[in-house]
């Protein structure tokens, strides 16, 4: 863009991956080249009509061939538009196919990201680079499609005038215009810094205004709302100031670019005067080659004036090629869901955290429809293997399997689906409580809503909130209390019937009243699922078939006389 050396590998890969995305539609680059080469013909004829009235119809006083040629030159003019506004309705479509095609996969990237680098993404930034850069590369689309490709072939259409009406005004025009454009491209240069220092000034004021609202309540808490705003003013300050340099650069540009302009004209003006002068050239072949010498600058400028959009493209694609780089997808199995209830059980597994040990070569096997306790203190690794079972987490040894079949080998997310999975922070966002509860269905039995209300010992908690189902929550569930949400995760699992519930902590934040309901209805239900629970509740343990503790990477069975066996 600035006239820089060989693009950084970086860079090429962030182009190879944008331009798949537009040579899977080869009709959109044909309807942004097409009309440009309508328009470019169409301007010949009209280039001769002027010619011919300067020449011929106004020395000869001839007003009837006059009108003619000017209603020639305006017919051009008219098919012209019409052409370009019939192909910009098929382009346009397609331009924003492409934006919304690209904007998929990165969310469909983030969904088969490994469980353990959800961990370490960054909401605020993720979401800035999917919404914000994906927009600058629409707009870098629409750039190049609506304005460079266009613009290339009229520059080409238009030398080849230039060089049949006057081959010495021509060599003049075409040496001067890349030589004085060269010397201008410091500006370009100082634009490509400015708008990249603003792209980034533009995410940290994105991130820390997230963070912001995030931490309201914090803040709020501890009275800290000063320093709070100071910060952030300092952040809102540094994208002012970087705005500031952005516009001020692209202003310089323009303004470089268009003194560039007026001199060519200039130049031009003097040189074909003097041919005329001397007759080596007509009026009206001046006319044109006036004309001619305006399209070529004409398109030039207009390339000139997307090169801040195509500079801040070119950032953005770079961002998100960084983006798209963020962790490692999980190797998802080919193989389907075995039918009827399936048996679950760990075959010598395996599995740490770099350092640190969860399981070391452990073994257990899940009874039907029994309800398992897995016990230990906090940070052990109690989720880790809830996660292991659910299929999130891949042992680095053994195997997870499903009535003897490795899980790794299975549709991980069809497996899911017949499960329940209830972490101890369970997500939430600013619906009703029906909306979360129902996420991520399509149509969800009132009969299963109902049931899964009354199984999660939901419904004294919708009975105290005004509105019942159809209350707000609130930001990340905020205006409910942690134990109203987490029977609200425990109704989200219990939805859609599943064989197997595994809860982590589920009763961190409920009282003793609301505990001894939940046990009652969910672990004393005849048709209960299979459950493993990672708790230290004694009303839960009490109900638990098994108790399993996870000591220094083993599963070991507690029995009832209060002795341990290996599990």
């Amino acid at each position: 863009m600035d006239g820089s050396a060989e693009p950084p590998p970086a860079r090429r890969a962030a182009w190879r991956w944008y331009l798949a995305y537009l040579r899977a539609r080869p009709a959109m680059l044909a309807t942004a080249v097409v009309p440009s080469a309508f328009v470019a013909l169409l301007t010949l004829p009209a280039l001769w009509l002027l010619r011919y009235a300067l020449d011929v119809a106004i020395p000869a006083r001839a007003i009837g061939l006059l009108l003619l040629a000017g209603g020639g030159i305006f017919a051009a003019r008219v098919l012209s538009a019409a052409c370009v506004l019939l192909f910009a309705h098929r382009s346009v479509p397609a331009i924003r196919a492409t934006t919304a095609a690209m904007r998929a996969d990165l969310i469909a990237r983030l969904h088969r990201l490994r469980w353990r680098d959800h961990g370490a993404l960054e909401g605020a930034r993720a979401n800035g680079r999917i919404v914000n850069e994906t927009e600058r590369v629409e707009l870098l689309t629409q750039a190049l499609l609506s304005t460079v490709a266009p613009a290339v072939l009229p520059v080409l259409v238009y030398a080849g005038v230039l060089i049949a009406i006057s081959p010495l005004l021509a060599g003049l025009f075409l040496i001067l215009t890349p030589l004085l454009r060269w010397i201008a491209r410091a500006s370009a240069k100082r634009l490509r810094r400015s708008i990249k220092s603003f792209q980034a000034a533009y995410e940290d004021f994105n991130i820390g205004t997230q963070h912001t609202v995030e931490m309201l309540p914090v803040v709020r808490a501890q009275g800290t709302e000063a320093h709070q705003q100071a910060g952030h003013r300092r952040t809102v300050d540094a994208l002012a100031q970087a705005g500031t340099r952005m516009v001020l650069a692209g202003v310089a540009n323009s303004q470089t670019n268009m003194l560039v302009t007026s001199l060519i004209a200039v130049v031009l003006l003097i040189a074909g005067g003097i041919a005329v002068a001397r007759d080596m050239l007509s009026l009206g072949a001046l006319g044109a080659f006036v004309i001619a010498s305006t399209q070529i600058n004409s398109a030039m400028t207009s390339i000139i004036n997307a090169v801040p959009v195509l500079m801040s493209g070119d950032e953005a694609l770079l961002r998100l090629a960084e983006f798209r780089a963020i962790g490692r997808e999980d190797v998802a199995g080919g193989g389907g869901v075995p039918e009827g209830r399936r048996r679950v059980s760990l075959d010598a597994v395996s599995f740490a955290f770099g350092p640190r040990l969860i399981l070391s070569g452990q073994s257990l096997a899940l009874g039907d429809r029994e309800i398992l306790a897995l016990a230990a203190p906090n940070g052990v690794g109690k989720t880790t293997v809830l996660e292991l079972i659910a299929g999130l987490q891949v042992p680095d040894s053994g195997i997870v399997r499903l009535d003897g079949q490795d899980l790794a080998g299975i549709d991980g997310a069809a497996w899911r689906r017949r499960i329940g999975f209830v972490p101890q922070h369970p997500a939430f966002f600013h619906g009703t409580v029906r909306e979360n509860i129902c996420f991520g269905r399509d149509a969800v039995d009132p009969l299963a809503l109902e049931r899964a209300i009354h199984l999660a010992a939901l419904d004294p908690v919708l009975a105290r909130l005004t509105g019942g189902i159809e209350a707000r929550m609130g930001d990340r569930g905020q205006m409910l209390s942690g134990g109203e949400r987490q029977r609200i995760a425990i109704a989200r699992a219990l939805i859609a019937d599943p064989e197997l519930l595994l809860l982590d902590e589920p009763t961190n934040h409920l009282d003793t009243a609301a505990t001894a309901l939940l046990v009652t209805r969910l672990l004393q239900a005849a048709d209960r699922p299979t459950i493993v629970v990672a708790t230290h509740d004694p009303g839960m343990l009490a109900e638990a078939d098994r108790i399993v503790d996870l000591v220094e990477g083993r599963l070991v069975e507690r029995r009832r006389d209060g002795r341990i066996a290996a599990a």
